[in-house]
């Protein structure tokens, strides 16, 4: 028995609700908007402020008593992406001393 209802494409290999997804239902065109990201700020976090970090190691910025949002990062490790435009984020190399440093 052939199957019916909305789990079967229309005539001619079309799904109708395919359509729907791919078209702006609002009709709006935002030129150079953002595509579902938060849009980054240019150097919110006064990264000048911490670029003395790089060559430490994880323990010694936890060390550091920060008085702002940061996170260490390894090259391994798994981080959530959501943005956060005044926390530092310190990314460390295999010997997990830190090598750059960005705001996010």
């Amino acid at each position: 028995m052939p199957l019916s209802g909305p789990s079967q494409p229309a005539p001619g290999g079309v799904d109708p609700a395919l359509a729907l997804v791919e078209e702006d239902p609002y009709d709006q065109t935002i030129e150079g908007g953002p595509s579902g990201l938060t849009e980054r700020l240019p150097d919110t976090c006064k990264l000048e402020n911490f670029q003395q970090y790089k060559g430490l190691t994880k323990p010694e910025i936890d060390a550091a008593g920060l008085a702002v949002p940061y996170r260490v990062v390894g090259q391994t490790d798994i981080v959530t992406q959501e943005y956060n435009p005044m926390r530092v984020n310190f990314y460390t190399d295999d010997a997990g001393r830190v090598v750059q440093v960005s705001c996010g």
